[in-house]
């Protein structure tokens, strides 16, 4: 079993809280209470503001061995249920991947990490196709948006995507994998 928490791996532990599905509901972190709730769980559970708030994989080795236990222990009292809060899954251990600098951030990739890398990179705009840039679009010499044009970069832009994907999918390049996980922070 593992974490029901988005990305937690490769983001930091009140981030991916913030972000997890289960987590945003069960502690109501759209409001104010929920988010302090949320704080009052860290201290209760002895995860100090300096390590929820810093990557994953740079939290102290005791906290990040412990921490199924902490949640389990005090998360009840903050109606978290011990069987939605962990999820069974398969998470595959690369070991150091890539150059050192990177390497914590991909050493463990759980199942339902890759299915959001895989998600976020499938899913991906281009900067030229985003509705931020209208400028950036094909137009016509009438001035008008060149929808063949638009029509062809989007299908451009989604075989790029497939193929980045795949390349992710393989896990045999670090860079696939990295890039994976920031869009999947990203999105």
């Amino acid at each position: 079993t593992d974490f029901r928490l988005l990305m937690y791996k490769h983001w930091t532990l009140e981030e991916s809280m913030n972000h997890s599905g289960y987590f945003y509901g069960a502690m109501e972190l759209h409001r104010d209470k929920g988010v302090r709730a949320l704080k009052n769980f860290f201290a209760t559970a002895g995860i100090p503001p300096g390590d929820y708030r810093q990557l994953y994989s740079c939290m102290p080795l005791p906290i990040r061995k412990s921490m199924k236990n902490r949640f389990s222990e005090f998360g009840k009292a903050y109606g978290l249920s011990k069987d939605k809060m962990f999820l069974q899954q398969f998470v595959l251990d690369r070991g150091p991947l890539g150059d050192a600098k990177h390497a914590l951030w991909l050493k463990e990739i759980s199942s339902s990490d890759a299915s959001y890398m895989l998600f976020a990179l499938l899913s991906f705009i281009p900067n030229e196709l985003s509705n931020f840039r209208l400028d950036l679009l094909p137009q016509t010499e009438g001035g008008r948006r060149d929808t063949a044009a638009i029509s062809d970069l989007e299908r451009q832009a989604m075989r790029d995507n497939f193929w980045r994907a795949f390349d992710m999918v393989l896990c045999k390049d670090p860079s696939s994998l990295r890039e994976g996980v920031e869009q999947a922070i990203e999105v």
